[in-house]
């Protein structure tokens, strides 16, 4: 892998102020605990990243695909997080029919009654084309000791659920119980924001759209889902990740995406920036979408350690208040005014 040094030039935006509680529930989805909806100014992106010698050759289709290693990479000064680099690109975003009816299948299978509803992920439809601009993303979910620099900084509020350290996991573990503006204010923080919806997609199933970031079938090794150690009633008994709940980040690189990104399926799921709307792939933008411009609640992705193989899809949605606190939802922030030079 390529050392490079980098320039990084980036807008701060401070918003906000916020504090809470949460938990974790025994659905597929789990329990929410909202509290208090804040207001939140967002950057907008003013320079492209530098292109790199590394290029893709885009063609929308669904077949396997091989564990990659990172294109490039780059060390975010404020919190020490490696960020990889995302090159422009096309992919087909959401489920087609025939993965579509394998979900609903995977899904029926794990779980019973009201946690499989009929139409629970028609809201991944239709599958369209989605471009993109070259971007930079987190390798990993921000970690427990990552969001408490911020808190040390100033810039972040301190958790009001679990200590940093105590029940939350420690310092490598993904920071959690962390709302929407939350994560949006430490993303400004740390010079970015929070990746789009389709940022996020994209950087985990690449431009041959697979199901998943390391291929097309499930794999519980590969990723910390709900296995013989999940608390939860569907677990899946055929695998042990060796974790019950959380793992510290980066534990399974066998998961790794095509741009080199770990944990974009399962661990903790994760906030991305845009407002939800079920039908809004049928309106949205083939270029850079940026999501609705307002909602009530806000997506969420990746699924998580208390999620089996039918969440833990990369085109698998879901949504909750942006005030809310979740025990299995985290987040990685992006960059797409970052300016590199050789």
């Amino acid at each position: 892998m390529t050392k490079r040094s980098f320039v990084l030039g980036m807008c701060l935006l401070l918003s906000l102020t916020f504090l809470p509680g949460c938990g974790q529930g025994d659905s597929a989805d789990d329990e929410i605990t909202a509290t208090t909806q804040l207001t939140m100014h967002t950057s907008t992106p003013t320079v492209q990243p530098a292109p790199t010698e590394d290029c893709v050759d885009v063609t929308p289709s669904l077949p396997a695909a091989a564990i990659p290693t990172p294109i490039d990479t780059w060390i975010r000064p404020m919190d020490g997080m490696v960020m990889v680099f995302v090159p422009a690109g096309s992919f087909l975003m959401g489920s087609s029919e025939q993965e579509l009816a394998m979900a609903y299948a995977l899904c029926d299978n794990e779980v019973v009654g009201s946690d499989c509803p009929p139409g629970r992920f028609d809201n991944e439809t239709p599958q369209h084309t989605v471009t993109l601009d070259a971007f930079w993303i987190d390798q990993t979910e921000v970690t427990n000791a990552q969001y408490q620099q911020c808190i040390n900084a100033g810039a972040c509020e301190a958790w009001d659920c679990y200590p940093p350290g105590g029940e939350m996991g420690g310092g490598k573990y993904p920071a959690y119980c962390i709302n929407w503006y939350q994560a949006k204010k430490y993303c400004a923080w740390a010079g970015g924001q929070l990746p789009t919806e389709a940022e996020w997609e994209y950087a985990a199933r690449g431009p041959t759209s697979q199901i998943y970031p390391w291929g097309n079938e499930f794999d519980g090794n590969r990723v910390n889902s709900c296995d013989i150690n999940c608390y939860n009633r569907w677990r899946d008994p055929s695998y042990d990740d060796g974790y019950n709940a959380r793992a510290p980040v980066g534990t399974y690189i066998g998961g790794m995406s095509w741009c080199g990104a770990l944990d974009m399926a399962g661990n903790v799921a994760e906030w991305v920036a845009d407002w939800y709307d079920p039908d809004y792939y049928s309106i949205s933008p083939s270029h850079n979408p940026p999501g609705p411009d307002t909602g009530t609640m806000v997506v969420f992705k990746g699924g998580a350690s208390n999620h089996v193989a039918s969440y833990v899809r990369s085109a698998w949605r879901s949504s909750m208040p942006p005030d809310g606190y979740y025990g299995a939802v985290g987040f990685r922030c992006a960059v797409s005014d970052l300016v590199v030079e050789p």
